[in-house]
């Protein structure tokens, strides 16, 4: 049995996964309100919604990097990737 004094965190790379998504996905949305493909208001509204749930990812991510001791990668560059996507 092993002894562990604080848990591994494992889904660090889930949460960067799904943020990276959000940002793709407002990223689509700008190129289609851009090329007049989607009303802007309408992308607006979807971008600032994804925005919202971004924030609950780095929010999410950075708890969870407080909380953990031994991380799947170093803590700077986990803060550099939430930083970059967001």
């Amino acid at each position: 049995m092993a002894f562990h004094l604080k848990p591994k965190e494992e889904k660090f790379f889930s949460l960067l996964d799904q943020h990276a998504t959000l940002s793709y996905e407002a990223a689509e949305l700008l190129s289609q309100a851009i090329n007049g493909e989607v009303a802007k208001e309408t992308a607006l509204e979807k971008i600032d919604a994804l925005a919202d749930q971004a924030d609950v990812l780095v929010m999410e991510t950075m708890k969870r990097l407080q909380k953990t001791f031994i991380t799947p990668m170093d803590r700077e560059d986990i803060q550099q990737l939430i930083d970059q996507l967001d």
